[in-house]
C-alpha cells in the first residue's frame, strides 16, 4: 500500500523543471521583491558615513526616549558637570561635619586639664613632693578611721603630718545602717590640738537620694558646726575590703543625682565639699559636678594619670608614719602648687 500512496503523489505534481531554469526564475522573484520594497543600496563607502543608531538607542528612540547623537559629544559635555557635582558634595559633607563638631564642643564643654607637671613630683624616702622650681609647692597629709585606733597626732605632726582627713561615720555596705567612727571625736579634737589640719570623709553606700540626704544630715549632727581646714568628703565606692558594695549596679545619672542631694545638704549646712574616688569611681559621676566640686583623687604605684583637675593625691595606702600604728594612706595636697599656677595666669 506504501508504494501505491507514493505513485499516488507523484502523479499529482506537474512535472519538474529543469534546474536552470528554476534557478533563472528564483533570481527575477528575489530582484522584483526588492526592487518593490527597499531601495538600491548604497555603495560601501557611502554606507561608512551613515549616522544609523545602535540597536539599544532605536529602542529608545521609538518609546520616545531622548535620541543620543554622538556618544563623544556626551561624554565631554557631563564630564565637567559630574566632576563638578562630586567635588561640591564632598565640600559639603566636610562643612557637614566641621559643624557637627562644633556643635557637640558647644553642647559638652571641656573641664579643667591638671597642669602638674611630673618632673616636678619629687620622691622623698615614703613621701611625695611637688617641687616648683626651689619651693615645695604641696602639703603632705594622712587619711584616718577607727582601723588606726589611737594616734599620737604631736607624734605624727613632727613627722611631717600637716593635714589629716578623719572618717567621721560610714553607712553598712550590706545592711545599710548608718554608723559613727569610733574614734571620729578623739581625732578632731588632739589633731586640732597637735596643729594638725582637718577635714572629716563619709563613706557612703547610699543608693537613693533619701539616703544621701540622710548621711549628710548625719554628718552635720556629728560634727554640731565643728570648725574644719580641709572640705567634708563625699566618698562612694563601688567595693570595700572585698565586700560587694551596695551602689555597684547604680547608673551615672542615678549616682550624680546621689552624690548632689549629698553635696547639697552639706553646703546647706556650712560646710565646702570634696569628691573623693580613683578612676572608676568618679567615671560614675556626670561633668556638671566637677565643674562644681574639687576632686580628691586616689592612685597608688604611679604618677597620676587622671585627665580632670584634683586637688589631694592619695598615693600610697600602706604608709609608716611615727605616732600611727597601722599602716595608713598618705595624701599630697596640691592646693599651693595650684594657687602659684592661678596667680601666674
Amino acid at each position: 500500500m506504501a508504494t501505491q500512496r507514493n505513485k499516488h503523489v507523484r502523479s499529482t505534481r506537474e512535472p519538474r523543471s529543469p534546474r536552470s531554469e528554476r534557478t533563472t526564475s528564483t533570481r527575477q522573484m528575489r530582484s522584483q521583491r526588492s526592487d518593490s520594497t527597499t531601495p538600491p543600496r548604497s555603495p560601501r563607502g557611502d554606507r561608512t558615513t551613515s549616522t544609523r543608531l545602535p540597536r539599544s538607542q532605536q529602542l529608545s528612540t521609538r518609546m520616545g526616549g531622548p535620541r543620543v547623537q554622538d556618544a563623544r559629544w556626551s561624554t565631554n559635555e557631563h564630564l565637567p558637570r559630574v566632576v563638578a557635582i562630586v567635588v561640591v558634595c564632598i565640600l559639603a559633607f566636610l562643612v557637614a561635619g566641621m559643624a557637627l563638631r562644633a556643635c557637640s564642643q558647644e553642647e559638652e564643654p571641656s573641664l579643667p586639664q591638671p597642669f602638674y607637671n611630673h618632673a616636678h613630683f619629687v620622691r622623698n624616702g615614703q613621701f611625695y613632693e611637688y617641687i616648683d622650681g626651689n619651693t615645695i609647692a604641696n602639703k603632705t597629709g594622712v587619711d584616718v578611721s577607727d582601723h588606726q585606733e589611737w594616734i599620737d597626732w604631736e607624734a605624727a605632726r613632727k613627722s611631717g603630718i600637716q593635714f589629716a582627713y578623719i572618717r567621721i561615720g560610714y553607712r553598712g555596705s550590706t545592711e545599710g545602717e548608718l554608723y559613727a567612727d569610733e574614734y571620729y571625736e578623739y581625732n578632731l579634737q588632739a589633731a586640732k590640738d597637735a596643729g594638725v589640719e582637718r577635714g572629716v570623709y563619709f563613706f557612703s553606700q547610699a543608693i537613693t537620694v533619701d539616703e544621701a540626704r540622710e548621711e549628710a544630715e548625719f554628718v552635720l549632727k556629728l560634727l554640731n558646726k565643728t570648725k574644719l581646714e580641709y572640705p567634708v568628703a563625699f566618698d562612694s565606692e563601688m567595693a570595700a575590703d572585698g565586700i560587694k558594695s551596695r551602689v555597684a549596679g547604680l547608673s551615672q545619672e542615678e549616682s550624680s543625682a546621689i552624690a548632689q542631694a549629698f553635696c547639697d545638704v552639706i553646703e546647706a549646712g556650712g560646710y565646702d565639699i570634696i569628691l573623693y574616688g580613683n578612676g572608676n569611681d568618679l567615671a560614675r559621676y556626670s561633668d556638671d559636678l566637677f565643674e562644681r566640686y574639687p576632686v580628691w583623687y586616689a592612685e597608688y604605684g604611679a604618677l597620676p594619670d587622671y585627665m580632670q583637675e584634683y586637688v589631694l593625691w592619695q598615693y600610697a595606702s600602706q604608709g609608716q608614719v611615727n605616732g600611727i600604728n597601722t599602716p595608713v594612706d598618705l595624701n599630697l595636697d596640691l592646693s599651693p602648687a595650684l594657687e602659684a599656677q592661678q596667680a601666674k595666669d
